[in-house]
């Protein structure tokens, strides 16, 4: 057991002979001493933050918040009708994790997606979003005193998704804070719920329980694979005759008569964008 602080120094001084040895190796623990109680007393409010870099920024988010980081998929599925900054979605171990592009977030006129770029997978309160990025950063150990947060008013809309900023090298380095909370609640993004361990298995059973009383109808538009609930299909039948109507569009085709009812004729494909363009027309001369 160590000896008590005071009985060493008055047994120093009570022996003025003693060993300039003894007196440096007591300093030195005195040292040690009070440079252990200054970490202690730094690391009781730091937090960790993992950076990363897009588009010449650099953003920060709470290191408990991020799951994974992963290359670029070889295909992100488009999404018909989203919002610009949302790229699509991709599977991931079987789940399917929207692609949130955050540049678009605050510039609609931002670059899309592009080779080389990762994809960092934001876990928090059970759902998953992935945020594109350029390069990874680091972890930073981050002191109350550094931090800064700032509010927005109640229609800021989807580039509400900072929350503060970090400020280091004695204020020459700004690092932007994400909201792990607003990010996974950005409009017209798909919520993707993540469980873990026996949560997720438990999980799983019940949907394929679930699913087995589910029928649905596929088809496609375009390039895409889209399906209805069967609940919700009257019935299938072969192109008839289409009435003209004053609403013709690209969008509403007219309308045709079904055993005495007249049903509205719509596009699919043009109402979600997804459409096949038509054959190009040939030149009549060739």
């Amino acid at each position: 057991m160590m000896p008590a602080l005071g009985h060493e120094t008055s047994a120093l001084s009570a022996a003025p002979d003693a060993m300039p040895d003894a007196k440096a190796a007591l300093a030195a623990m005195n040292a040690a001493r009070a440079q252990a109680a200054r970490v202690l007393a730094d690391a009781a409010g730091m937090e960790l933050y993992g950076t990363f870099h897009l588009n010449g920024q650099e953003f920060a988010l709470p290191a408990l918040a991020i799951r994974e980081v992963v290359n670029l998929p070889e295909q992100i599925t488009a999404i018909p009708l989203s919002p610009c900054y949302l790229e699509g979605i991709f599977t991931l171990r079987g789940a399917a994790i929207p692609v949130l592009n955050l540049g678009r977030i605050f510039d609609a006129a931002a670059p899309g997606v592009s080779e080389g770029q990762r994809i960092a997978i934001l876990d928090h309160d059970g759902v998953q979003v992935g945020l594109l990025f350029d390069a990874t950063g680091e972890v930073l150990r981050v002191r109350p005193e550094q931090r800064s947060s700032v509010q927005y008013g109640e229609h800021s809309g989807a580039a509400a998704v900072i929350n503060g900023a970090i400020l280091l090298d004695e204020g020459r380095r700004l690092v932007q804070v994400l909201d792990a909370n607003a990010l996974i609640r950005v409009e017209n993004v798909p919520q993707v719920r993540s469980l873990a361990g026996a949560a997720r298995s438990a999980e799983r059973a019940r949907f394929l329980r679930q699913a087995e009383g589910h029928k649905g109808i596929t088809f496609r538009a375009g390039a895409m694979t889209f399906a209805l609930p069967m609940l919700a299909v009257q019935e299938i039948i072969r192109v008839p005759e289409i009435q003209a109507s004053v609403m013709l569009s690209a969008l509403c085709k007219g309308w045709i008569n079904l055993r005495g009812k007249a049903v509205g004729v719509v596009d699919f494909g043009v109402l979600l964008q997804c459409a096949t363009p038509p054959p190009a027309r040939k030149n009549a001369a060739s």
